[in-house]
């Protein structure tokens, strides 16, 4: 699990855009003994999350305090051992909560829409991999930490304090460069030929 107590992911805001997009591959979506944690920030209060449960992906939003919004979980099948691009989109969140502000994309395709608003300063710290001190599932709140590990890889996540449109999500979401070329390895071969 990685954890990351950066304090403009947890402290800024509030956030009325916000992206965060990630690739990853899961061993095995039918695990119904727990969530697999890809992404999750904030806590019980406020935050966001995707996660694998029981055969589907699930990106969701809440905000109980100050926006009364129990939350909004979005959620598609996948399958095992194949790789996706997520992306979860909060989309012009105000101050209370409104309809289609949360997206979910797969693929580069728009998946669904729900409920949101913005998102205020939150204090709990941001997992990739496993929860890292609470959060809110689609079918209840965890107050704990170092739970709900995800099995499998996960690749390339990306915040971003803007909502991406489908243009951006579309390159997100493409094959990554492997060009050889300026990349340390081939540097250093380059210049141990040359001796």
């Amino acid at each position: 699990m990685l954890q990351f107590p950066i304090p403009h992911i947890n402290l800024g805001g509030p956030y009325t855009n916000r992206t965060i997009a990630a690739m990853f591959k899961c061993d095995d979506v039918s695990v119904a003994s727990r969530k697999q944690t890809i992404y999750e920030e904030g806590g019980t209060t406020r935050g966001f999350n995707i996660y694998v449960y029981d055969g589907r992906l699930y990106v969701g939003g809440w905000h109980g305090a100050e926006l009364n919004f129990e939350g909004a979980w979005l959620s598609t099948s996948i399958t095992s051992h194949k790789w996706y691009h997520i992306a979860l989109i909060l989309r012009d969140g105000q101050d209370v909560f409104q309809p289609d502000k949360l997206e979910m994309w797969m693929n580069a395709k728009l998946i669904d829409r729900d409920s949101g608003g913005q998102l205020i300063r939150h204090g709990n710290l941001t997992g990739i991999g496993a929860v890292n001190g609470n959060t809110a599932f689609h079918d209840g709140i965890v107050e704990d930490t170092n739970v709900h590990h995800f099995k499998g890889v996960i690749d390339d996540v990306r915040l971003y304090d803007a909502a991406l449109n489908q243009d951006d999500i579309r390159n997100l979401a493409g094959p990554l460069a492997v060009e050889p070329n300026n990349r340390f390895t081939t540097t250093w071969a380059a210049i141990k030929a040359r001796r």
